[in-house]
């Protein structure tokens, strides 16, 4: 819930706006039902004669509600819902998670697949967006409706109450059971759909490789395998869902049994008129029909549900390196560089007759000094290196610049002090000019 919160404060003057219309919509709609039914009263009793004079005001007015009202609603709600939160909710959520993750160790994005972590920060923009809007706009419609219909049916006759309570008792039964289990299986179902994203999002970030070693038989494997297994997920999810529309199925000619049995019954004792019957018979062909909508919006509300909580494990990760409260810009001046008593294992416990990685090392560099680091592969070369890059925080004693221990320095700063030049080309995905500049803008 804090997270969803987190990125929905900009936008709760908007949601809140299109909860106000659609409760609004709903209402109307429950009344134009109401007044269907004094139509076919008011056509039975009326005397055609006079029928305009007495009634056509009334009519008139009617007339103008549904003709020009109603749709106006509809239309401030859609611009509503549609220019202002459908496009940009989920792009500043993209924005806002994409600033977040960006700024994680390296350590983070070595530990996962890029297209993996892409995936989550994409889906779950859309999750935490429809999770919201669901809440505060579907279920608003739903509630709203249905109190205005149960109100307006106990006008009519409170027997005719009946149908409509039972019905509820077991479509609310019938979502307790299949809705959470839908959302976790969806829950199942993104995570399986981020694995394979990041399988292949692997395989072709690293097509060089994949090209120089002829190993295209071996990423179809590598790609297919994960594929296999998104399917028994998807079909325990497809077979829950069918078992849902069934039952659901089975709810609605009980109420509209239930409601049209009810009705003649009442008719029958004289208690109810035909304009009632009507306006029952009407709402309730009405509401079998939105019952369907409005427990899949339920059931998707889940799935997004499981969408934002499987996506917060990744967006929402607490970052291992952080600057300082107190951290300031690096300024260089000497260029003198000191290890002091540095120990570091990239946080793995050392093992009984094992060494870290580096252990208590101590090293002067003074300015201007060149230094060669010579060792075999792993001896903790490179590691040197990303420590002073502060890539990874080390576990014991201090690396200082100019007598200053980068712990206490901003991690940009410190950063763009540094030049390094890698053994692998790294190339953007962008033009020649700005892989150029890139390093100083």
């Amino acid at each position: 819930m804090d997270f969803c919160w987190h990125y929905t404060q900009p936008f709760w003057p908007l949601l809140l706006g299109a909860t106000l219309l659609s409760a609004s919509i709903a209402s109307f709609e429950v009344f134009l039902f109401a007044f269907l039914g004094d139509l076919v009263d008011l056509l039975a009793e009326a005397d055609r004669a006079n029928f305009w004079q007495s009634h056509g005001d009334r009519l008139l007015w009617m007339a103008a509600l549904a003709l020009l009202g109603l749709p106006l609603l509809n239309f401030v709600s859609e611009a509503v819902v549609h220019q202002g939160l459908r496009g940009n909710f989920p792009m500043r959520i993209r924005w806002m998670a994409h600033r977040y993750v960006l700024r994680q160790s390296v350590d983070f994005f070595a530990s996962d697949f890029a297209g993996r972590v892409a995936t989550k920060v994409m889906q779950t923009a859309l999750g935490v967006r429809d999770a919201v809007m669901r809440l505060t706009e579907v279920l608003v419609y739903a509630i709203i409706y249905f109190l205005g219909a149960l109100l307006l049916v106990a006008s009519a006759d409170r027997w005719l109450i009946a149908p409509l309570l039972l019905w509820l008792v077991g479509y609310i039964a019938a979502g307790w059971y299949f809705i959470p289990k839908i959302g976790k299986l969806s829950e199942a179902q993104a995570d399986m759909r981020s694995l394979v994203t990041g399988r292949v999002v692997d395989s072709y970030t690293n097509i060089p490789t994949v090209k120089l070693f002829a190993h295209a038989d071996r990423e179809d494997t590598y790609a297919k395998e994960g594929m296999e297994w998104m399917p028994s997920a998807v079909y325990r999810s497809m077979r829950m869902a069918t078992l849902l529309t069934a039952t659901l199925q089975a709810l609605s000619g009980i109420l509209i049994f239930g409601m049209d049995a009810t009705a003649v019954w009442l008719w029958h004792r004289g208690s109810l008129s035909t304009g009632a019957i009507a306006f029952a018979v009407g709402l309730t062909l009405r509401m079998q029909g939105m019952s369907q909508w409005i427990i899949w919006e339920i059931a998707t509300l889940f799935e997004d549900v499981g969408v934002v909580q499987d996506g917060i494990e990744t967006i929402a990760r607490e970052r291992a390196i952080n600057d300082a409260t107190s951290a300031t810009p690096l300024t260089v001046s000497a260029e003198a560089i000191r290890f002091d008593a540095v120990s570091f294992n990239y946080g793995k416990p050392v093992l009984v007759g094992q060494r870290p990685v580096l252990d208590q090392l101590s090293l002067e560099i003074a300015s201007g000094e060149k230094v060669g680091l010579v060792g075999r592969s792993g001896a903790g070369k490179s590691t040197l290196t990303n420590l002073l890059l502060r890539f990874y925080d080390i576990e014991h004693g201090r690396i200082l610049i100019d007598g200053r221990d980068i712990a206490t320095v901003t991690q940009d700063s410190l950063r763009a002090a540094i030049g390094l030049v890698t053994q692998d080309s790294s190339l953007l995905h962008r033009s020649v000019l700005e892989n150029i500049r890139y390093g100083k803008p």
